[in-house]
């Protein structure tokens, strides 16, 4: 037994044809396989990058467009509007345009927003601006805050896009609210902190504090919710932010007997 092992450990006659026929069939399969993944890789690097390049040069475009002037008093437009989907953007009627040395009248282009039919150093790009007026068909007609107006716009155009913003005001929230946008109001957290740090300065648990604060806040998100859709119907916002008044008031009573006892009345308690 040992002598036919060591025989066949120490055998010279190499592989047979028919071993050799299936180890050219394995690896011509691993070939091909290898041949069908490297073009694959190729597209993706290649379409990572070309996508990876337009979102640079989309930025940047809109970062220019950011710093461009932009007052209205004195009419100092160097944005402009499109007169249409396919031209680029112009300085609109009664307006000029003054940046830096450049200045262009009412109804020229806006050479930094002009068509790149060929981007430099990136073959193969393209790249138009396009500036839409709101008051035009825009979706946000009538509204002045360059922030609202960006909201509005892309949630327009966007609809499923996940946004989260900041409120300046109570009205800026009402608006965010009738868009379905979530909003974090800068003055309302602020007042809030102020009201706990009361509190637990007047003597009151920490655990009641805040759930008192909770209370509140939970309320006027549904007071914001509720008051939302009659924002423009003043009669209607006021008697809702009366009721709220009241009912915030019954609110907050129903917390008056958690308030700390003073010193005198815990004593005279105590004698009682």
């Amino acid at each position: 037994m040992r002598m036919k092992l060591h025989h066949s450990l120490t055998d010279q006659r190499g592989f047979t044809i028919a071993e050799v026929l299936i180890a050219a069939v394995i690896m011509t399969l691993s070939f091909v396989a290898l041949a069908t993944v490297v073009p694959i890789a190729s597209y993706g690097v290649q379409e990572g990058y070309q996508i990876s390049s337009a979102t640079f040069l989309a930025e940047q475009k809109l970062e220019q467009a950011k710093n461009l002037p932009w007052v209205g008093s004195p009419a100092n437009d160097c944005l402009g509007v499109s007169a249409s989907a396919t031209t680029a953007p112009t300085v609109p009627a009664g307006a000029t345009c003054t940046n830096g040395g450049t200045n262009v009248a009412a109804g020229g282009a806006v050479p930094w927003l002009a068509d790149e039919g060929a981007v430099a150093n990136f073959p193969g790009h393209a790249r138009n601006v396009r500036i839409t007026n709101c008051s035009t068909g825009g979706g946000c007609a009538g509204v002045t805050d360059a922030a609202m107006r960006l909201v509005k716009r892309v949630r327009q155009r966007y609809p499923a896009l996940q946004l989260i913003v900041r409120a300046h005001s109570r009205t800026d929230a009402y608006e965010y609210a009738v868009l379905g946008v979530p909003a974090v109001r800068e003055v309302f957290a602020s007042a809030l902190d102020a009201a706990q740090q009361l509190l637990l300065s007047l003597g009151y648990e920490k655990s009641n504090v805040e759930r008192i604060v909770q209370r509140f806040r939970e309320y006027d998100e549904h007071q914001i919710a509720e008051s939302a859709p009659h924002r423009k119907d003043i009669e209607k916002l006021i008697q809702l932010t009366e009721q709220g008044r009241r009912d915030i008031a019954q609110l907050l009573a129903s917390e008056a007997t958690l308030a700390p006892q003073s010193a005198g009345k815990s004593e005279a308690r105590a004698q009682a």
